[in-house]
């Protein structure tokens, strides 16, 4: 008894030194470091790419449609508004979306544009919201759901007029969760009717009408005054626009050609007609006329012939250019061409002049649009699908070989396995096009002319992969590494171990323990007979942590303490090595019950960590989570809830909102709470905790069983009956989850393990969060 009275008054006081409890209201938690750094930013913020309104033509009542549904109403009536453009690809939906967005944005605060065709690229464009609005400290790099939640709740709160333009939206289901639930103007682009009436009205965007077709042409090629323009060059544009069937793209390209060869529209015709320029209906782009593909075939053969004719270089760049992430593909990426020996298809980018030459051919002939500061350009969809079927099947290879060797030049290399995320801003500005060049790859395996993967690919896959674990996007990243994994050819080299290393690691951390075995084992026995020492002990340490979970704590040790020494050896290059090992070996000795040995190896890692990142930096909040897993262990329940507070505060300066670790904190915290009788404390920890675990229920479905488990144990201890629907619900949850990741991802515990419900639902989530 007088324990429990020491316990409760010892929690009281420290509940009395932090009166303001951040942790209890997630959304206090956002508006907590959203306003500050609202400050910093000027409004009215417009982040679009570079849009030429001069080159913009017609589309007169399209427009008019689009601002009576977006334009935020003059009596402040508060709802969401959107308005979908659906139409086949070229037709014009993109510039239509941006010559809206330009043409109205005095209505609008800020204006962001998502590019939206897959996952990755929707992630990426959150991740540049974020940025733009400060929302994220300037020099850090963070988890991409926390950039997603940042910009959400900034939506929310903003209190402004803001516009999302969602670009070249493949599926709906890729932005469902990204959809804000707060008011504002949304514009989508899409080519399919599916997409667009999933939300509010749509528009089917057609091709030109022959008058507005004849319009943008004579604006493109500047025919101010139609009197001073020869009829035969009038007749020859009129039959010429009549085989583009009104579609936008092509007369852009069409009058970009014309423009380039400098003998008039007339020449262009004549030389059509006689076959020079050839409509031979070769053309595998189905659903466009024969005349685009004309136009394109033109433009891709006077490349050629000037490149032969060594006076150019567009050929050469437009090749690479296919085979990157169509959208902001910037001019650093080629840097890659001057770092030691390249292939003669790269060697004009090591002269500055040649690749500026390149460029504005380019240019000229619209195969390719630059942002407004000339410093990253954007290529068509349409045109590299057209340019990659003008290859021949050598000459694609070999631009497939150099846009894998750009890419994997200039991308960080993860060394003897150490983290990358002092490079994470770099990683970050070159990851959607080496994840395209793979997506790229494995598609053509599937078709008649599959592409070979140069040995550059999966070294340059290994370390996306890694960089996509460590920012938190696991599935991504295996799917980067089964690609690697088939691409490589020696399944007892160094590299298939860093690729098995890369998997066992995400499904230990996704606690499919079942998957991770297997993996580790291939690269202990790699390593052990192939590899550095470093590499070595990092395995090692893998494995001690794959067996401290499945709880083979003494066989977990011994892994730990050789890969300990192995560390100590490396000095300064094994250091932060060393503070993992020793978390790790720290909570397999808390597991075992030996408390100060735990907690003196847990001030052991949070020394080095403070020596490298300081108190708010990277891994102090797995520090003070085991320290408080060790003092819950001891008995020591208000300072086991300080560690676990302190936690959430470094969680908080990183402004990593939607941590699965902070879930992980307010659940324990929750647990102490109900220890000591404050129900409705632990119920409302709970209740943040679950929404954070929702956002997490793909990859750690865990958190949600050992969550919802945990609320329906409250609720009944809250005097709730067990067949009340809150309590059932919780309980359905937990016990079906429960059940699949027992069964399908965890090992059968040793024999003669014995635990309670709550420890046995711990095993539900990764190691490092138990």
């Amino acid at each position: 008894m007088d324990g429990a009275v020491q316990i409760l008054e010892h929690y009281a006081s420290m509940r009395k030194l932090a009166p303001t409890d951040r942790s209890l209201d997630h959304d206090k938690d956002m508006a907590a470091f959203r306003g500050p750094l609202r400050n910093e930013v000027s409004f009215p913020c417009h982040d679009l790419p570079h849009h030429d309104v001069d080159d913009f033509c017609g589309r007169v009542e399209e427009l008019k449609l689009m601002d009576d549904a977006l334009r935020p109403s003059p009596d402040g009536m508060i709802r969401q508004q959107s308005y979908s453009v659906y139409g086949m690809g070229g037709v014009g939906k993109s510039r239509l979306a941006l010559a809206y967005a330009t043409r109205y944005k005095a209505q609008f605060d800020a204006i962001f544009l998502v590019e939206s065709e897959n996952p990755m690229a929707i992630s990426r464009s959150f991740t540049k919201i974020s940025r733009k609005l400060r929302l994220r400290d300037q020099d850090l790099s963070g988890n991409a759901e926390e950039d997603h939640e940042l910009v959400q709740q900034w939506l929310l709160e903003c209190g402004m007029r803001w516009l999302l333009i969602w670009d070249n939206v493949e599926k709906f289901e890729h932005i469902r969760s990204y959809w804000p639930s707060s008011t504002g103007s949304l514009l989508l682009t899409t080519r399919y009717k599916t997409v667009a009436i999933v939300k509010g009205e749509s528009l089917a965007l057609k091709p030109f009408n022959g008058s507005e077709a004849w319009a943008l042409f004579t604006k493109l090629m500047k025919w101010n005054n139609l009197t001073t323009v020869e009829e035969a060059e009038i007749e020859a544009a009129r039959l010429l626009l009549a085989k583009l069937q009104g579609l936008a793209l092509g007369i852009r390209q069409m009058a970009a050609l014309i423009k380039v060869k400098g003998k008039g529209v007339a020449h262009f015709l004549n030389r059509y007609r006689k076959g020079r320029i050839r409509d031979d209906g070769s053309s595998k782009l189905d659903d466009y006329s024969f005349s685009l593909d004309t136009i394109w075939q033109t433009a891709f053969n006077t490349l050629k012939k000037k490149g032969a004719q060594q006076k150019g270089y567009g050929f050469q760049l437009l090749g690479v250019m296919t085979y990157f992430s169509p959208d902001c593909i910037p001019n650093i990426m080629y840097n890659g061409a001057k770092l030691g020996e390249v292939p003669a298809s790269l060697s004009f980018c090591k002269d500055e002049d040649d690749f500026e030459d390149a460029l504005e051919e380019l240019v000229e002939l619209a195969l390719i649009d630059a942002t407004s500061d000339q410093q990253a350009h954007s290529i068509h969809r349409l045109v590299q699908s057209a340019f990659d079927t003008h290859l021949s099947v050598e000459d694609r290879q070999t631009f497939f070989d150099s846009a894998v060797l750009l890419i994997y030049k200039v991308f960080p290399q993860q060394i003897e396995g150490r983290p990358l995320h002092l490079q994470w801003k770099a990683c970050e500005v070159y990851i959607q096009h080496a994840k395209h060049l793979a997506d790229q790859y494995r598609e053509s395996q599937n078709t008649s002319r599959p592409l070979e993967a140069p040995p550059e690919l999966p070294e340059l896959l290994k370390s996306c992969a890694w960089y996509l674990h460590e920012i938190g996007e696991r599935l991504d990243a295996l799917g980067l590494v089964s690609i690697a994994m088939s691409t490589c050819s020696d399944r007892d080299s160094i590299l298939y171990a860093h690729l098995a290393n890369t998997a066992g690691s995400i499904y230990f951390e996704l606690n499919d323990l079942k998957k991770a075995r297997p993996h580790l084992e291939t690269v202990l026995d790699i390593r052990k007979r192939r590899d550095t020492e470093e590499e070595y002990s990092n395995t090692l340490s893998n494995m001690a942590n794959l067996l401290s979970a499945e709880g083979r704590i003494d066989e977990a040790l011994s892994a730990f303490e050789e890969a300990e020494s192995v560390r100590h050896k490396l000095g300064e290059n094994g250091i932060l090595g060393l503070a993992l090992t020793s978390l790790g070996i720290g909570r397999a000795q808390n597991l075992r019950g030996d408390h100060t040995s735990a907690e003196a190896k847990v001030q052991a890692a949070k020394d080095i960590v403070l020596r490298k990142f300081g108190a708010y930096g990277h891994f102090m909040p797995d520090v003070h989570y085991l320290y408080g897993n060790v003092e819950r262990s001891k008995g020591n329940l208000a300072a086991a809830r300080c560690n676990y507070k302190q936690a959430l505060d470094v969680i908080d300066q990183q402004k990593m909102p939607t941590s699965v670790l902070k879930a992980a904190c307010l659940y324990k915290m929750a647990c102490i709470d109900i220890s000591v009788g404050d129900l409705q404390s632990a119920k409302d920890l709970l209740e943040s905790a679950f929404v954070i675990a929702e956002q997490h229920k793909q990859d750690s479905p865990g958190e949600v069983a050992r969550i919802s488990y945990k609320q329906a144990e409250l609720l009944q201890a809250m005097g709730f009956p067990e067949d009340d629907p809150d309590v059932a619900q919780k309980q359905v949850v937990s016990v079906h989850t429960k059940l699949m990741i027992e069964a399908e991802r965890l090992p059968p515990l040793p024999e003669g393990s014995q635990m309670n419900e709550e420890v046995r639902y711990d095993r539900l989530v990764c190691a490092f969060l138990r």
